[in-house]
């Protein structure tokens, strides 16, 4: 706020009649809004509390009644008819008005309270580590009321950030919106601290923590089929976990989306566990990704979801040849550019002899090829190691006898194929042949009649 909105200010409360306070408060704080009216007088009846907007509440200190709202929880009067808005939010910044008036409320005095909110929130972590710091000012009043510089941003010890440095970008200023963008750093805390500046002075502040969840940030291996369940490893204030949200990104160069929030289920494959924990059913390759729980505005625990999978004769794989049967073992993961090392890839059958595959590399795809055997079920493993430990495998049993029934009745169906058709040709043939000498036969014949007649002619 400017010096000039402050002489406006002190202008209408000199000349007509009314009063007016301004109050700045944090995103979850609990806000007394005053009154500050004499009440003695026995010509006023009743205070009512009213907000400055179209869907207004309206509060009767008299009665301590909210006679509309569905914020109405959060409100009430004390019984000096100040207002308490519990666990405010940036919604709440208006223009509160205490209006002191006789029983036909043809006679009152207002008295206005503006509240200001600030609140200061965080964008989940990049591949990069950086994270972006969002403090916003709400304020009932025009923006142009505000300067470009009213809020600025300080680190732990005091100092004040500004411009741009490998550490951290403190982007322009936009609507009394301003950005920071920190980079994480492992193995300790950092603490930023937002501040509003009215007339050369703090009018206060939101602090923001950004901890190390290097700790909490897990990289789970599972396969496809199984159910997950991804802890948050946090203690939600709420037995219902309202405030609690997850999200899930399914690659680096896609948004953020919400599995669950604020405790209700968006996605329908998710479920939430009494200790706000994220339950997947029947996980496909589709769910690999990255998982992020947030308490309020903090993120809790990050998870990497990597999933194995293995088909048999894959479409995209070509065909090895007659009598082979060919397996694909694939990991689905978060970023699909990071290559995945040699032998990350271990194929072994049923009496745990190991295989030999091909592939490996950018793709994280390795392909078996096995002869047909003799026998019945054959099991073949995939494994997927990692630092020398198996992270989790996928099992595939084939039946032999099944391929071995089915290889004989379409090589039945071959050869009977072949044989009529080489009976169907020689058929062809001897047809021919039969019409070739029946043809000659009747050319002979009339022939031998054209010579008879030409010498019976010539007697």
């Amino acid at each position: 706020m400017t010096l000039l909105l402050e002489i406006i200010f002190m202008f209408m409360l000199q000349f007509t009649g009314f009063s007016f306070e301004i109050l700045y408060e944090r995103v979850g704080d609990d806000a007394v809004l005053p009154c500050n009216i004499d009440r003695s007088s026995e010509q006023f009846y009743d205070v009512k509390w009213l907000i400055d907007r179209p869907d207004s509440e309206e509060i009767s200190c008299k009665e301590s009644v909210v006679q509309s709202s569905a914020g109405a929880s959060r409100l009430s009067v004390s019984r000096n008819c100040s207002l308490l808005i519990r666990n405010i939010t940036d919604e709440d910044a208006e223009k509160y008005i205490c209006r002191l008036g006789n029983k036909k409320w043809i006679d009152y005095i207002d008295v206005y309270v503006y509240l200001n909110v600030l609140s200061i929130s965080s964008s989940p972590s990049d591949v990069h580590g950086r994270v972006d710091l969002t403090c916003s000012f709400k304020s009932p009043l025009e923006a142009s009321f505000f300067k470009e510089n009213d809020i600025i941003w300080m680190n732990e010890t005091g100092s004040q950030l500004s411009g741009k440095n490998p550490e951290f970008e403190v982007h322009k200023q936009t609507n009394c919106v301003s950005v920071l963008t920190v980079k994480h750093q492992r193995g300790n805390s950092k603490r930023f601290s937002c501040r509003f500046v009215d007339v050369d002075e703090v009018q206060i502040d939101a602090v923001y923590v950004l901890t190390d969840i290097s700790g909490q940030t897990k990289h789970l291996y599972h396969r496809v089929g199984d159910d997950v369940l991804l802890p948050c490893r946090t203690t939600s204030s709420s037995s219902s976990c309202s405030d609690v949200t997850w999200l899930y990104q399914k690659d680096p160069n896609t948004a953020f989306r919400e599995e669950v929030h604020n405790g209700s289920v968006v996605q329908t494959s998710a479920r939430v566990g009494s200790d706000c924990s994220l339950l997947i059913r029947n996980i496909t390759n589709e769910d690999a990704g990255r998982f992020l729980c947030r308490l309020g505005n903090k993120n809790k625990f990050e998870a990497y979801l990597n999933i194995l999978s293995i088909s048999k004769d894959p479409a995209d794989v070509p065909p090895r040849g007659s009598g082979s049967v060919t397996f694909q073992c694939s990991l689905s993961r978060f970023d699909p550019t990071i290559p995945c090392r040699q032998n990350s890839f271990i194929w072994m059958n049923e009496t745990g002899s190991q295989l030999s595959g091909d592939g490996v590399g950018l793709d994280c795809v390795s392909v078996l090829t096995v002869k047909h055997q003799s026998g019945n079920k054959k099991t073949f493993t995939c494994q997927f190691v990692e630092d020398d430990k198996v992270k989790t495998y996928a099992v595939y049993v084939l039946d032999f006898s099944y391929l071995s029934g089915h290889i004989f009745i379409i090589i039945f169906v071959a050869v009977v194929t072949v044989v009529l058709m080489f009976l169907g040709a020689v058929a062809a043939l001897v047809y021919m042949s039969r019409r070739r000498t029946e043809g000659n036969e009747d050319q002979r014949t009339r022939t031998t009649r054209r010579t008879v007649a030409g010498d019976e002619d010539n007697l």
